[in-house]
């Protein structure tokens, strides 16, 4: 998968998943979100990164590495982007 996709899809992805949670009631887990949205924007590195980040120095990156797994896969890409955008 070329490095393009893979920034494609993690940005997609979580731009669902804050689009998805802006009406929800947990309003503390849309600011998050949020935050992972901006820090893959403001990282580029970030976006086309194949390897997994240690959380212990920032605690966003737990989420940048779950976006890495789903987008490496295309199915489970599908699968999440269909339940997201419902």
């Amino acid at each position: 998968m070329s490095k393009l996709t893979l920034a494609f899809r993690k940005l997609r992805l979580q731009y669902a998943q804050v689009k998805a949670l802006k009406n929800d009631a947990n309003y503390a887990r849309y600011k998050e979100q949020r935050e992972v949205l901006l820090l893959l924007l403001k990282s580029p590195s970030l976006l086309v990164s194949t390897e997994r980040k240690d959380y212990s120095q920032n605690r966003l990156y737990k989420y940048t590495n779950v976006l890495l797994g789903y987008s490496q896969n295309k199915e489970d890409y599908q699968m999440l982007l269909n339940e997201v955008n419902r």
